[in-house]
């Protein structure tokens, strides 16, 4: 139970960080010299990347 709480958590907060910086993107994309975009790729990666293992991973001994 403790680790579908701390998944919870890690997911809220990443999603969170995907949606400041899409903002954050959108408010300074016409900015030369800011590197938004790449940041909110990073970011949106980062998540899919771990909602991937935590879908798809089953430790040994686990059904």
């Amino acid at each position: 139970m403790r680790q579908q709480h701390c998944w919870s958590s890690i997911k809220r907060f990443m999603a969170l960080g995907v949606v400041w910086h899409a903002f954050k993107t959108l408010y300074s994309w016409d900015t030369p010299r800011r590197h938004e975009g790449w940041v909110l790729f990073g970011w949106f990666l980062t998540l899919t990347a771990l909602a991937y293992f935590v879908g798809c991973y089953k430790p040994e001994g686990v059904d």
